[in-house]
């Protein structure tokens, strides 16, 4: 074609195999992931001290799993499920711990270098993937590397990445997607690669496809996305593909497995993962709709929320579910029709027009753990889009490209291209610092949360703690009420507005509230050792051991032993009391309350 003679004629010189010249390559390969370094510290410089916030407290600051290398090495049936099934995303939290303790800063450097790292592995993942052996007339090697930085630049500098980058937990999601980059990386070095290393380079995907399952879930499809690159890419027919392909997809049997031995609906449903009350088909309805929100959060990132109010659609016709399935017919018809033109061309438009077809398949792959079948409890959530942005990026960039070779690459818009992106990147990044902002304090984040979903009620509880955290137990407690005439049965917030309620001098409402709390739940038992408290400041002993013990028939709790032990100390029976404080020292041996409250006792005593 002449537009490829074009492209020819201004390419640097190549050496043999069909690649730039390999010293000028290196360099401008090094500047690259140079820049992006330079990008990636320039978007998060200021998520350095964003504080633990939400999920990071069950999941690192309160997960004794973390915090003793025993659990890493010694497996027991009665750990948690999620800790087994992430093993690898929770063993490089126990490692910051060692290293920090609970000092943030280590953590988000950490998840800092993930992210850059992933911008480098999507760089020379699309460098792979224009290797010779899959396309060897092709000579724009030039041309790609510069396609494959602006792809990885959008994803490094994209505002949509700061919940899977700044919010620590979500470590699981960019980790993940490393180990799932670096495994269809080393399959496509073991299809492409003529020594005896493919064998290493083969044997590497498998393990990375492992450790990648063992970090988070949606790993579950890397066995797919590597069927789709040999499909897509090795056009003869090679007999070792389905030798090839069937211990990969054998991997997907990991999963699964661990969970075999469970009541998977119970244990999710306990643990707050899945609706209970939503049908797989609304779910996957709803997804469609949900797809719109996505693209348009890919395109125009603002308005971003932790917290999304989003309807659950009960029926297919509502005109934004049908919507959203329409483009998603639509994006899979561009795959298909890009593949078989593909067929039909060479060079450049050959490369670009897979690449497409590449990008929308891992789009929406990516996309179909959390957006499928199983109706998980959050409709939407930004980290999601973490994996699948790399495909949307990808094939974006592959359009253009294309665009630029069909209306000759000389030509004016071709050369503004490149100018229009670098300003679109520096316009991402500074949308990112500024997304970091919100993430400064729990504070401002689940006041960002309120502003735009004032109807969720699990941002107003959230933000009635944060507070409460600060001693403004007025505004706590306006919160917590409005959390409760949104969601009538979150216990939480009951117990929660009864502590500030006591803080802010108003004991009876406490009591109220503190048995609104043991209605819808029976056997919390630190709401019986609060109410116990407060009834022991109104100076009704009795009712308050009662309570207290209540509290030990449900959990061993040391304040409840320390609260029974006071009343008897102050009751006469200091020994009684003693034997009460030595009980909750037994349990918690830095409980300075009770070591007081013994040696105030012993002195009754002596």
């Amino acid at each position: 074609m002449n537009t490829n003679e074009g492209i020819e004629t201004i390419s640097a010189p190549r050496s043999i195999g069909g690649y730039a010249n390999e010293s000028n390559s290196q360099y401008v390969a090094f500047a690259h992931l140079l820049i992006l370094f330079i990008i990636g510290l320039a978007s998060y410089y200021n998520s350095m001290n964003v504080p633990f916030t939400y999920d990071d407290y069950p999941n690192i600051i309160n997960y004794k799993y973390v915090k003793d290398f025993k659990y890493f090495i010694h497996f027991s049936p009665e750990m948690d499920y999620g800790f087994k099934d992430r093993y690898v995303g929770y063993l490089t939290f126990a490692l910051n711990y060692w290293l920090g303790g609970l000092s943030v800063r280590g953590y988000h450097i950490v998840n800092l270098y993930i992210h850059i790292c992933n911008a480098f592995l999507i760089y020379e993942a699309i460098m792979l993937l224009a290797n010779k052996r899959f396309f060897p007339d092709f000579k724009g090697h030039r041309h790609l590397r510069n396609m494959a930085f602006f792809a990885s630049a959008l994803f490094i500098s994209h505002p949509i990445q700061t919940q899977a980058v700044t919010y620590i937990v979500q470590r699981f999601e960019s980790l993940a997607t490393t180990f799932y980059l670096l495994s269809i990386m080393s399959y496509i070095k073991a299809r492409t690669e003529l020594s005896s290393k493919r064998i290493l380079y083969y044997i590497s995907s498998l393990i990375l496809t492992f450790i990648a399952m063992r970090t988070k879930e949606i790993a579950f499809t890397i066995p797919i996305m590597a069927f789709v690159v040999d499909y897509l890419f090795i056009e003869k027919k090679d007999r070792t593909r389905f030798a090839l392909i069937l211990p990969k997809l054998l991997l997907l049997l990991v999963i699964p497995l661990t969970i075999v031995n469970w009541d998977i609906t119970k244990v999710f449903i306990s643990h707050k993962i899945i609706r209970a009350d939503t049908s797989q088909y609304q779910y996957i309805i709803t997804q469609f709709a949900i797809m719109l929100t996505y693209f348009r959060l890919l395109l125009f990132p603002v308005d971003q929320n932790l917290d999304y109010d989003y309807p659950l659609y009960t029926t297919f016709f509502h005109p934004k579910v049908a919507f959203g399935f329409a483009v998603t017919i639509a994006a899979m018809a561009i795959a298909i029709y890009a593949f078989y033109r593909a067929k039909r061309s060479n060079g450049p438009e050959k490369l670009y027009l897979k690449l497409i077809t590449f990008g929308i398949l891992w789009y929406y792959i990516g996309l179909s753990v959390q957006s499928g079948l199983v109706p998980l409890l959050d409709l939407i959530v930004e980290h999601r889009l973490y994996l699948p942005s790399i495909g949307f990026f990808i094939s974006a960039l592959s359009i253009l490209e294309l665009g630029k070779i069909r209306t000759k690459t000389l030509s004016r818009a071709g050369k503004a291209l490149p100018i229009l992106l670098i300003a679109v990147i520096v316009v991402l990044c500074a949308a990112t610092i500024n997304r970091n902002r919100v993430w400064q304090s729990p504070v401002s984040l689940w006041e960002d949360v309120v502003k735009k979903s004032p109807f969720i009620g699990r941002g107003r509880y959230n933000l009635g703690n944060e507070y409460a955290k600060l001693g403004r137990y007025s505004d706590a407690i306006s919160e917590f009420e409005m959390a409760l005439i949104l969601k009538p049965d979150i216990v939480d917030a009951y117990y929660n507005m009864g502590l500030a309620l006591i803080n802010n001098g108003r004991p009876d409402e406490a009591i109220e509230n503190f048995k609104k709390a043991l209605q819808l739940k029976p056997e919390y038992a630190v709401v019986y050792v609060a109410y116990a408290n407060v009834l022991f400041k109104q100076y009704r002993l009795g009712e308050a051991i009662e309570k207290y013990k209540s509290a030990l028939e449900i959990e061993k709790l040391p304040e409840a032993y320390n609260g029974i032990g006071v009343i008897k100390a102050i009751s006469g029976d200091p020994r009684g009391a003693i034997e009460m404080f030595d009980k909750a020292l037994s349990i918690r041996p830095d409980y300075t309350d009770a070591a007081g409250n013994k040696k105030s006792a012993l002195a009754l005593i002596h």
